[in-house]
């Protein structure tokens, strides 16, 4: 079983950090394996099978930190979005980009939930 304490410690510093330094300058919160470059063969494929399977609602749990993650870099259909994560703050930081992400998306619904 994960540490959780140490989990929130590392969540919360990164996100520190990615406050102190801005959006862009800093890596993704979630990890580096949330960033543009390692997820880009996951993205290709899902676009794929959200496209082939007619996909219209998804739930993402955890749904990390969309700041500095990879999915505003997302082309993504138009679909109904809740993105899930344990951590308050990851989804305070990203009902913040929300209204940015709901005017360059064809998304029809876009929100974010704690567990």
């Amino acid at each position: 079983m994960p540490d959780i304490d140490y989990i929130d410690r590392s969540y919360l510093e990164n996100r520190k950090r990615c406050h102190e330094y801005g959006k862009g300058k800093c890596g993704p919160v979630s990890g580096w394996g949330s960033s543009v470059r390692a997820t880009k063969p996951m993205v290709a494929w899902l676009l794929q099978w959200l496209g082939n399977k007619d996909v219209q609602s998804m739930v993402e749990c955890s749904a990390g930190h969309w700041p500095s993650g990879w999915q505003p870099s997302v082309a993504w259909p138009p679909i109904s979005y809740i993105g899930v994560d344990v951590l308050h703050e990851m989804v305070q930081d990203n009902r913040e980009i929300m209204h940015e992400m709901r005017r360059n998306t064809y998304n029809k619904t876009l929100g974010f939930k704690t567990a």
